[in-house]
């Protein structure tokens, strides 16, 4: 070969040599084009996906978990209706022995508030009952009904004072009275009923009733040796 034919080949290898750079060139350009168009549509289709997942699929899912069926409604309304028919004679009879322990409650209170008013000002005071009055000032018209349970201290002009209100305004309906007793405290805080000189030993004061209750509903107020306050409950107090 000669030195043209050499040069000749030199200059066709060379621009190969350049067609290939060239072409490689540009299928690296291409390609990163490419791999960055197919990235990029490949994010926006996850992202679809995601949400088509989150708004198609999650719903349909927390469906089956929501509501009621007819059946389930349905049994649940026959169970709440058999707790009701259970509860709610229990819920008034709840109330009844609520009422019972108020009243006897507020009739305890009576009696120590009015040996308590004896004692301090040193003079005679009042529970007004049923029995009546001993023909004082102090406890007239105590027999009436309206007057149960009013504490009166004595003046030493020979009027009273109302120290505390009858009860039987806020006597609750299914509770009744019977039995109850005048009182009157000396100034020593020594009860004794109206009618009597002395102090008994054990005194019924008042019998404070729910019939509706079942049974052990009587509540039962005495007086012990004229001082204190006892209360048994029972199915029925006696005289």
């Amino acid at each position: 070969m000669g030195a043209s034919d050499e040069n000749v080949a030199r200059i066709l290898r060379h621009e190969r040599q350049a067609d290939r750079s060239s072409a490689e060139s540009s299928l690296s350009s291409a390609g990163d084009w490419q791999v960055v168009f197919v990235h990029g549509y490949m994010q926006c289709v996850e992202k679809e996906l995601n949400g088509m997942n989150r708004n198609l699929v999650h719903p349909l899912r927390r469906s089956r978990h929501h509501g009621f069926s007819l059946i389930e409604l349905m049994v649940t309304i026959v169970v709440a209706a058999v707790l009701l028919a259970i509860a709610i004679p229990g819920f008034g009879n709840l109330i009844l022995s609520n009422r019972l322990t108020t009243v006897t409650n507020e009739w305890v209170t009576a009696v120590n508030v009015a040996r308590s008013e004896a004692i301090k000002r040193n003079a005679a005071v009042a529970v007004c009952g049923a029995t009546g009055d001993d023909g004082t000032a102090l406890t007239n018209g105590c027999a009436t009904q309206a007057n149960w349970g009013e504490v009166r201290a004595s003046n030493p002009d020979g009027s009273f004072d109302v120290v505390r209100a009858s009860l039987m305004g806020d006597i609750p309906t299914g509770i009744s009275m019977a039995s109850t007793k005048t009182l009157r405290f000396g100034g020593n805080g020594i009860g004794r009923q109206e009618s009597q000189s002395v102090p008994e030993g054990d005194l019924l004061i008042a019998d404070i009733s729910a019939t509706d209750l079942g049974g052990n509903n009587h509540r039962c107020i005495h007086l012990i040796t004229g001082t204190t306050v006892n209360t048994v409950s029972s199915d029925t107090c006696g005289n």
